[in-house]
């Protein structure tokens, strides 16, 4: 917590919900209007929201945030692989004053969300890119 920024209560009873419930898609998380809390702000129930959908949705926004998302693929054997992804969203279109404050928030809302296999830091939708991430998961998690 070393922005003194709090995780809202609520978090890790949702982090379960989605990770070993699969009730969440995806979840999005952001600065509460006094920026002293990161709250929930979207819990995505359709499981067959698709990475890019994601992308297209959480992703255009000017504002920081923070995600998790359910993401499921093949591998090469055509063996199936579920990881959780959590994503930091900082575009280089936000004050910056708002990006220092959500970097140095990001660690007080990590400790509450153990156990992702991946962290993307993006400021850009090339960041986002999923035939990268794909790339990525299927060369560390054959």
């Amino acid at each position: 917590m070393a922005s003194g920024v709090d995780v809202d209560e609520n978090v890790a009873s949702l982090w379960d919900d989605m990770k070993i419930r699969h009730k969440y898609k995806y979840m999005v998380f952001k600065l509460a209007e006094d920026n002293k809390k990161i709250v929930p702000t979207t819990l995505e129930e359709d499981v067959n929201v698709s990475f890019a959908d994601f992308v297209e949705r959480e992703c255009r926004s000017d504002s920081c945030c923070y995600a998790v998302f359910d993401y499921h693929y093949e591998v090469a054997d055509g063996g199936k692989r579920e990881k959780v992804i959590f994503i930091t969203w900082g575009p280089d279109t936000a004050p910056v004053k708002k990006k220092m404050l959500h970097a140095s928030s990001k660690d007080a809302l990590k400790k509450k969300l153990t156990g992702f296999a991946k962290e993307l830091q993006a400021s850009s939708l090339s960041d986002v890119d999923e035939a990268d991430l794909l790339k990525d998961l299927r060369a560390r998690f054959k």
